[in-house]
């Protein structure tokens, strides 16, 4: 492919990154991600009605899927710190017209992200069981968290190299290549649920399995993607020159953002542990909370991740006053949205929780949670729009920071006080979380400010984590 091909590649998907109204182009933008993530969540939603039906009876079975689900968050993290790294390099190389960087990113992200994806095969291999352990889980419930887990692991290194491949196409804002993706994997994973957990009768261990080959062809389709397609990238296997400086750049955002999902999965893991001393029945509903108020943020991610494309470039090519406002407004129309949808989750708990459990238990927790919780979602939107600002201009210490801040300089804190000072049990649990949320969206508007003003007054970013 020639050069010229390629430039009308990126210049074809990022129309309007530079000029014109940002709007428009930040929802261009974020709505192929929003339905990819739609799609993905509708999976969820069929792999936790097909686990449910397994034995409709036994809360244990959701459960025990549940304790896996942080570990699967950790994973999660590390393929989502490839990804923001590679197109946080990635679009500001591209913003600046860095040909040199842009020609060996290929070679570079994908050994990078083999040697990681080997690394945690081979620790999930020899401390699993012992993690699990620790996770609390014991008798019916380890037995369902452990064939979750041991079914998973093949599907460790394509996750991984996922992460790495999806930042490839997101530095160019290809967001619909993304989309297709996720797509087929979630189409195949919805076929094979059923099919493996009842006409093999492979239970929790065939919802596993379903998800790992969906996973190696969501690898398989990004490959040919960026094979038909390199756009800027050069795909070669060895990188040539400047190996090491972009695998530092690359490390020093993705390391950030991999313990940015780290500390939150670390967070959940403990407030599992929590939950779970004060009833095992408010843990099946903490988990199907949880996978449906991902639905309710979705709008949130896919902003993000136009945000971070759009402002890399712009912040690449030195239009920070554009990168800022594509900040403000993505912002704004993040809150917005997942309020909405929070408010419409409230109104409607009732109705669609007692189709996932018939334990009334856990179906008063659940709806209980919502009505608590929910309206703290859009604050959320706040942070992390701010977070993924600071990465897309190679500054991760504050998004790292908001993090620590609200999970674990509150939230935790102020979750085991209420819960085992103040015996508000579930309750404290609730408005433990909460605080952590409210005070991280005060601090992240604090942060977007000093860093404007700085800029206004200096025309320069003050050193904050610097990985440009």
């Amino acid at each position: 492919m020639s050069t010229a091909q390629s430039e009308n590649i990126v210049s074809q998907s990022v129309d309007g990154v530079y000029e014109g109204p940002l709007l428009p182009v930040i929802i261009q933008m974020s709505v192929p991600i929003v339905i990819g993530l739609l799609i993905q969540v509708f999976y969820n939603i069929a792999d936790t009605v097909w686990i449910s039906m397994i034995d409709p009876s036994n809360p244990a079975i959701i459960a025990g899927v549940g304790l896996v689900f942080p570990l699967g968050m950790i994973l999660f993290a590390i393929g989502n710190g490839l990804q923001v790294a590679m197109g946080s390099v990635l679009s500001r190389a591209i913003g600046a017209r860095e040909d040199a960087a842009t020609q060996e990113l290929f070679a570079v992200g994908l050994l990078q992200a083999l040697l990681i994806g080997a690394l945690v095969l081979a620790l999930a291999l020899i401390f699993g069981e012992q993690l699990l352990a620790l996770l609390g889980a014991s008798g019916e419930l380890e037995t369902y968290a452990l064939e979750f887990f041991i079914y998973s692991l093949p599907g460790v290194v394509p996750i991984v190299l996922i992460g790495t491949l999806m930042g490839m196409l997101q530095g160019q804002g290809r967001m619909t290549a993304m989309m297709q993706a996720v797509l087929i994997g979630s189409v195949v994973n919805i076929v094979l649920d059923p099919v493996l957990i009842f006409v093999f009768d492979m239970g929790v261990k065939g919802a596993a399995l379903a998800t790992v080959i969906a996973q190696f062809i969501v690898m398989a389709k990004l490959l040919l993607t960026l094979a038909m397609e390199p756009g800027e990238l050069r795909l070669k296997l060895i990188p040539v020159k400047g190996g090491f400086s972009l695998s530092k750049r690359l490390s020093t955002i993705g390391s950030a953002q991999m313990w940015i999902h780290i500390i939150i999965a670390g967070s959940v893991l403990i407030y599992n542990r929590f939950v779970i001393d004060v009833d095992p029945m408010a843990m099946a509903a903490f988990t199907l909370v949880g996978r449906l108020d991902f639905l309710i943020m979705i709008p949130m991610f896919g902003i993000s991740t136009a945000l971070l494309t759009i402002a890399g470039q712009n912040w690449g090519r030195k239009n920070y006053d554009r990168a800022f406002a594509v900040l403000r407004i993505a912002t704004i129309l993040a809150f917005v949205c997942v309020l909405v949808l929070a408010l419409l989750h409230i109104l409607i708990a009732p109705l669609i929780y007692p189709l996932f459990s018939q334990v009334p238990e856990v179906v008063n927790y659940a709806v209980l949670q919502v009505r608590i919780m929910e309206l703290s979602l859009p604050f959320i939107a706040i942070s992390l729009c701010v977070a993924e600002f600071h990465q897309a201009i190679g500054k991760p210490a504050p998004a790292l920071m908001l993090t620590i801040i609200r999970h674990f300089i509150l939230s935790v804190p102020v979750v085991y006080v209420l819960i085992y000072m103040q015996q508000m049990g579930i309750m404290g649990v609730y408005f433990g979380a909460m605080s952590g949320t409210f005070f991280a969206a005060a601090v992240a508007y604090y942060m977007r400010f000093r860093l404007v003003s700085a800029y206004s007054n200096e025309t320069s970013i003050p050193a904050m984590g610097d990985a440009s």
